[in-house]
């Protein structure tokens, strides 16, 4: 087997450092060789890049301040699809630090599956509204319905989770590997009149452009999600 460049790109701040060894511990556990992690950090202050490039870690700053969460989001992804691409590795492995899978081998598992856009399944949010990140499009190809916590609670939709690899509108940035040539025609971005997240323009753009999208129902990662962004401490 070849095993082409992936650049495993993580966007952190240190509000999530109680979860940073454990991400760390992950990414050493990949046993896919041709591997190199580039994070980006949006702390309020540089202290907290500097902290993880002294660990060997390629990192990069981006200033949070008098930004909503949706820009720093964006500036943080687009930041990563330029480093990739100027790098010109063959895929980006977008991976959250706060997202886990059990599968050190999840980068040879997707690239095996041969797409352009191959997603884990993880829930977000908490509480009553847990849900998975899986975004399906209906009949009419213009209308999306999310899909909610079914898979536990074992409605209609359960039957969608089998372990393939499916078809859908989004899968969220949490765990999602990206070919260059996507990459190379989509730009991550946020618009200022829209409360859209850069995952879901992300989506939007490649369901425009043709370009399918898929998520890999086989594997199912937990999320840490204790901290999100808040506009107010930034």
């Amino acid at each position: 087997m070849q095993f082409p460049k992936v650049i495993v790109c993580t966007p952190t701040y240190d509000k999530k450092n109680y979860c940073w060894q454990r991400f760390i511990e992950q990414y050493e556990a990949l046993t896919y060789p041709n591997k190199m992690l580039f994070v980006v950090d949006n702390s309020k202050d540089k202290k907290n890049c500097k902290s993880i490039s002294k660990l060997g870690y390629k990192c990069h700053y981006i200033d949070p301040k008098h930004k909503p969460a949706k820009q720093i989001l964006a500036e943080s992804e687009e930041t990563m699809r330029q480093f990739v691409v100027g790098c010109g590795a063959e895929f980006m492995l977008s991976w959250e630090s706060d997202v886990f899978c059990d599968n050190p081998d999840i980068i040879q598992r997707f690239i095996k599956a041969k797409k352009p856009v191959i997603n884990a399944i993880y829930p977000i949010r908490t509480g009553a509204d847990r849900e998975l990140n899986i975004m399906l499009m209906n009949e009419n190809a213009n209308m999306i319905q999310p899909y909610r916590k079914t898979f536990f609670a074992g409605d209609n939709y359960v039957n969608f989770v089998d372990g393939k690899v499916k078809r859908c509108f989004s899968g969220g940035l949490g765990l999602c590997l990206i070919h260059k040539n996507v990459l190379q025609k989509i730009k991550f971005k946020f618009y200022k009149d829209n409360e859209m997240l850069p995952d879901f323009i992300f989506a939007n753009d490649l369901c425009t452009l043709g370009i399918p999208n898929h998520i890999d129902t086989a594997v199912y990662c937990k999320h840490d999600n204790r901290e999100w962004f808040d506009e107010s401490e930034k």
